[in-house]
């Protein structure tokens, strides 16, 4: 008896052997598309570092020569009350600081970079402080910060995180410029988030509260917002001294628990703490604005009279 041919084509094929091709086409067409990709990646990555590095070095020829001949470079770190806020630029600490000194005998010739921004938290600090290094290479950086991290109307940043991407894969990616400005364009959709003198802020209306001072108080909230401010100023302590910078910590003239923590982790990482607290009964009148938080012209001069001793011993230290 003769056998008619096989309905699978041909005598002896084996199962599934037709569709071996289209596999390995899907397989080559994805393999390709994979290497476009990060052709791409890598592409945008480099014109995205080489226009950063064009727009970073002329930034730091325009602060050279704004800062002229200085033998300090100082860079302040803060708030609204670094800001000066209530006052004139020049009526600011780091102004006052800098004319104070410039009319003492031996004394450094300070520049003073006042960075501080109305509504910044530490956070937002930490991620702009390398670009800040970059730029003016300060000789020292004093960071007066902590009483927004506590507003809850201010520290959005915080909750939202980089949730973008798993924290491994976040900590493998988190150098890329293609990340870091996807991640700036997904939080700049959030409501309330902006960006305002070079810093990503947080403002949520009508929720203005320090959770510090709130009855009943929240004590596990703010024990985590305590942790997250310790290890914001741990970083911005390290990256200041990777920079070859001097950090130096700072209190505030009323925020007693606040200035605690600057004052621990001052102790803790063996950096400068200045104190410019001054007790209630022991306030000279018209310290403060009208607010009655942020320093008046005089609270600003008490500020730079408390830093400038400071200064000048990490100045004659060759800090």
């Amino acid at each position: 008896m003769v056998s008619g041919p096989t309905p699978s084509g041909g005598e002896g094929a084996t199962p599934g052997a037709a569709s071996r091709p289209r596999r390995r086409s899907w397989a080559g067409w994805l393999g390709r598309l994979v290497l476009l990709l990060v052709v791409l990646v890598l592409a945008a990555e480099g014109a995205l570092r080489l226009a950063g590095w064009i727009t970073l070095s002329r930034r730091a020829r325009q602060a050279e020569a704004e800062m002229g001949a200085a033998d300090v470079r100082l860079l302040f770190l803060g708030e609204s009350t670094t800001f000066g806020l209530g006052v004139g630029p020049d009526q600011a600490y780091p102004a006052q600081l800098q004319a104070l000194l410039a009319g003492q005998a031996g004394r450094p010739r300070v520049a003073s970079i006042n960075r501080g921004v109305p509504g910044l938290t530490t956070t937002a600090m930490v991620r702009s402080l390398p670009e800040k290094l970059e730029v003016y290479r300060p000789h020292m950086v004093v960071i007066l910060a902590g009483a927004n991290d506590y507003n809850e109307q201010l520290n959005g940043l915080e909750e939202a995180g980089d949730g973008l991407l798993p924290a491994p894969a976040r900590r493998l990616v988190s150098g890329l410029r293609l990340y870091k400005m996807i991640r700036l364009a997904v939080e700049l959709r959030r409501p309330g988030v902006k960006m305002e003198g070079g810093e990503v802020l947080f403002y949520r209306h009508g929720a203005s509260r320090n959770i510090l001072y709130q009855e009943p108080r929240d004590e596990a909230r703010i024990a985590a917002v305590t942790a997250r401010l310790e290890a914001n100023l741990e970083t911005l302590i390290r990256l200041s001294r990777e920079a070859g910078a001097r950090p130096v910590l700072m209190g505030y003239l009323q925020a007693i628990e606040e200035n605690r923590v600057l004052e621990r982790v001052a102790e803790r990482t063996g950096v400068p703490y200045v104190s410019t607290f001054i007790h209630l009964h022991e306030r000279p009148p018209d310290l403060f604005v009208e607010d009655g938080w942020h320093p008046s012209a005089r609270g600003h001069r008490h500020m730079a009279e408390a830093l400038a001793p400071v200064v000048r011993r990490l100045a004659a230290e060759g800090g």
